[in-house]
């Protein structure tokens, strides 16, 4: 164990009290004066309590098109649903546009309490998001409700799917949120992010950046209006291209992406036809951390991979950066048909596949027992000063469908649906003589496929005006098989297969104590069958258990005034979490994947909105944490105690700023197998962003040249250059922050 820790729990005792006491009343001073204020209006609200807001399937997004954001997104970051019987905040297209190009648009958490988003090398590249302590593998992504989480892993890649212009909102969920929400992975929430719709009028956009550390973009947003108006089906569609690369923040971390997203939406009457089309091309080097040593010797632009093939001392330098590089193309797609019926009912059903292809690159010194090209299991050497270069494929193929029914009937509203996903990858390690070029063989050769079924009922009953039931549930059941050539050449057992099914509960109830208050209750049941590396990390576990956990959140939302805020208290309560321990078997000791037993995650959330004026807004936001290993007596890796976010917004029709700081508690990282673990410190630290644009109208050439409008953008990342260590690679060796950048874009309608 790891002694050291519980002092941390100690120091921080008096602010979890304190956070607690202060979230507390606000709560019920929100509420008094949300009485306050009810107390006033009662007179013109009346007549319009009655009338029921139409039935809509769970979920549904914040209307947004790509011609322009409403200003009440601009004024709010975040948005609050007053009916949902669950936290449930909106990140809005306002807040996707203080966000530089190239973002992956993980970016726009940061603002939410108890989240913490880490970029190693540029965020284009991918970020790492933990929320309530917990990583990205155990975070429910989707977009337009396809589930993002690789069902293999529960791997979630950022950088892939969806730039972040063409975000029309983000909504996340604190738990499961649902029996409704469709996906893997949801402990510490689900993040559902959906993409603008196309605009009715017609447009070309070129779009054009320079930032620091050579980055660059170029590209165009074509928006065709509505075509085919008056035969019976109008649609529209949008395609942006954009190409963005950079020289890297540190030596050695090139990187270049290109994206394409074309997106059409058609009207058949009442019905909606939605197609959308994504493909990602990217490569980058790896970013490879620094010694203290190496960062007082050379400062920012340390890093240990080098330019050099070989060392001082004429030994082949393994860190060479033309060896350590990721190369990946990805495509995904989605047909969506949505289907009025009588009585406010409604049908939808939306196919959808995905394609990834591609590898990461390493190198090693080593010899290494392969399976050779011509089908033998052998040892096989680097050349006399060379290495074995190691590009790891991984080729995704996935398909799937989600089937959506929703009937209201009086009082109960009912949804109803399926998702179906076939994830089908291989996973081949293969290595390549640096002297030749030529393939020597692979490690390993690992064909997967699996299966997830996940049929759910969610009933949602309006007892009262005031007063709203929601209750479901979804059958999970994965089906895995796992078959490695390489384990079967070397006479090992090379074929498993896994099933797992189980029912998930959930539970909510949402009463509305005024017109503008609300609380509300949450409890759901979420589990995740183990990834399919339990069959080559270390020892196979035939006993590892599927990771369970019930989730259980109250809260409340409000608005008075200027002020619009909402509370959230959650906890959520592990079985069988899966961690990579190490065990003694007899005189050995070994690795592998086991259940670390019961681990508990509370905290609360308080978000905060205020809107001064129609030109001045901002934003306030708490959280405190208690993650905590009960098995191991240690802290979750990346769980502060306390984060901050603070924003403040000016907006006018041509010209729109913000700066925002958040502050980040201290954590600790984890280093090693559980129990034998060491948890290393993270300092706490503030990083403070700005953005600016202004938008040019209606210049004096616009009617000979067909020139609409124009908007200069300016965004500032880590404005003080504030620099702490974000991760270790072991004690001595660690990953330090970004330093300070600046972009500049330009973008011109036609």
């Amino acid at each position: 164990m790891n002694s050291h820790n519980q002092p941390y729990r100690n120091t921080h005792a008096q602010l979890k009290r304190t956070t607690l006491s202060l979230a507390v009343a606000s709560l019920l001073f929100g509420m008094a004066q949300s009485g306050i204020a009810d107390t006033v209006d009662l007179g013109t609200v009346s007549g319009s309590a009655q009338t029921q807001a139409p039935a809509q399937m769970f979920g549904t997004p914040t209307p947004t098109n790509v011609e322009s954001t409403p200003a009440e997104q601009i004024q709010n970051v975040q948005t609050f649903d007053q009916d949902a019987s669950q936290g449930v905040t909106t990140i809005t297209a306002g807040r996707m546009a203080t966000l530089p190009p190239g973002a992956s648009f993980t970016q726009a958490l940061a603002v939410l309490p108890n989240v913490v988003v880490l970029t190693g090398s540029d965020s284009m590249t991918g970020d790492n998001v933990y929320v309530n302590g917990l990583p990205k593998t155990l975070i429910n992504f989707t977009v337009d409700d396809i589930p993002l989480n690789d069902s293999d892993n529960y791997a979630f890649y950022s950088n892939e799917f969806i730039p972040t212009n063409l975000v029309g909102s983000i909504q996340y969920y604190p738990g499961a949120g649902s029996a409704a929400i469709p996906g893997l992975a949801a402990f510490a929430g689900s993040v559902q992010t959906y993409s603008m719709d196309p605009g009715p009028d017609m447009y070309i956009e070129p779009m054009f950046g320079v930032g620091s550390y050579g980055k660059h973009n170029a590209g165009v947003l074509l928006n065709t209006g509505i075509l085919g108006g008056n035969t019976g089906a109008p649609t529209t569609i949008y395609w942006m291209h954009n190409h963005i690369a950079m020289d890297g923040y540190f030596n050695n971390t090139p990187a270049q992406q290109t994206t394409d997203n074309i997106k059409s939406v058609t009207a058949f009457g009442r019905a909606k036809l939605t197609l959308y089309y994504a493909r990602n091309d990217e490569t980058f080097n790896y970013y490879d951390g620094c010694t203290a040593a190496g960062i007082a010797a050379q400062g920012d632009q340390c890093n240990l991979l080098g330019s050099n093939m070989y060392n001082s001392n004429g030994s082949v330098n393994t860190y060479y950066a033309g060896w350590n590089f990721n190369k990946y193309l990805d495509s995904m797609a989605y047909g969506k048909l949505v289907l009025p019926l009588a009585n406010g009912a409604e049908i939808s059903d939306q196919p959808y596949f995905y394609h990834g292809d591609g590898f990461g690159e390493g190198d090693t010194t080593r010899s290494m027992h392969l399976l050779t090209p011509g089908g033998t299991y052998a040892l096989v050497s680097p050349s006399a000063n060379g290495v074995l270069i190691n590009p790891s494929y991984n080729v995704t193929r996935r398909y799937g469908n989600i089937l959506k029914l929703l009937l209201p009937f009086g009082d109960v509203t009912t949804e109803a649906g399926l998702w179906y996903n076939h994830n089908a990858s291989m996973h081949d390690g293969r290595y390549i003589n640096s002297s030749t070029g030529l393939y020597v063989g692979s490690l390993y050769q690992e064909q997967v496929n699996t299966d997830t079924t996940e049929p759910y009922i969610n009933f949602t009953w309006k007892a009262t005006p005031a007063l709203t039931f929601d209750v479901g549930g979804k059958n999970l059941s994965m089906n895995r098989t796992f078959f490695d050539a390489v384990a079967q050449a070397a006479g090992k057992t090379s074929q498993f297969d896994s099933n797992y099914s189980g029912f998930l509960p959930s539970f909510s109830v949402n009463y509305k104590v005024a017109s503008n208050a609300s609380v509300y209750a949450n409890y759901t049941k979420n589990v995740n069958p183990p990834a399919y590396n339990q069959f080559y990390t270390g020892t196979y576990n035939p006993n590892l258990a599927a990771e369970e956990a019930d989730t259980y959140d109250i809260g409340g939302t409000w608005k008075s005034g200027i002020w619009s805020s909402s509370i959230d208290a959650f906890q959520l309560n592990f079985n069988n979490y899966i961690v990579s321990s190490t065990i003694t078997s007899g005189t050995s000791t070994i690795s592998e994947l086991a259940n670390a037993g019961a681990a508990t995650n509370k905290g609360i959330s308080w978000q905060n909105n205020f809107v001064f004026t129609p030109n001045w807004s901002m934003y306030a936001n708490i959280g405190w944490l208690d993650a905590y290993f009960d098995t191991f007596n240690q802290n979750f890796p990346y769980a502060p105690n306390n984060t901050e976010t603070l924003g403040v917004i000016y907006h006018t029709e041509a010209f729109n700023a913000s700066l925002s700081g958040q502050h980040v508690g201290s954590s600790y990282f984890s280093v090693g197998n559980y129990p034998t673990n060491t948890l290393l410190q993270l300092p706490s630290y503030t990083v403070v962003n700005a953005s600016a644009s202004y938008t040019f109208k209606y210049a004096g050439m616009s009617s000979q040249l067909g020139f609409k409008d124009a908007t200069v953008a300016v965004n500032v990342t880590n404005l003080f250059n504030t620099m702490y260590v974000d991760s270790y690679y072991n004690a001595s060796t660690q990953e330090m922050s970004l330093p300070r950048e600046f972009y500049l874009s330009v973008n011109a309608r036609f």
